[in-house]
C-alpha cells in the first residue's frame, strides 16, 4: 500500500469519525444532520479515492472513480444545507 492511499484511508477514518459524532449525540438539529452528511460524504470520497489508487484493473478504477464522483455530487447540497441552518 502507497503512502498516498494509506493518507486517504486516515483522511477517511477521520473525517467519518467527525461525521458519526453529531449522530450519537441527544439533541439533534438540521444543522448537525446535514454536517454530518458532508463528513460521511467525505469520508466515502476519501476511501473511494484510496481503493481507486489500490487497484489494477481498469473495470475497479472505473467503479471506485464513480463512487467518489457520486459521494462528491452530494457534496454541494449538503454544504448548502448546512450553511443555510
Amino acid at each position: 500500500m502507497g503512502w498516498i492511499a494509506v493518507i486517504c484511508i486516515v483522511d477517511a477514518l477521520v473525517a467519518a469519525g467527525i461525521g458519526i459524532a453529531p449522530l450519537v449525540r441527544e439533541k439533534r438539529s438540521v444543522a448537525s444532520i446535514s454536517f454530518a452528511a458532508v463528513m460521511l460524504l467525505l469520508a466515502v470520497e476519501a476511501f473511494a479515492n484510496a481503493f481507486c489508487l489500490q487497484t489494477i484493473s481498469p473495470v475497479e478504477i472505473v467503479y471506485w472513480n464513480r463512487l467518489a464522483i457520486a459521494a462528491s455530487a452530494g457534496l454541494p447540497i449538503a454544504w448548502l444545507a448546512f450553511s443555510l441552518t
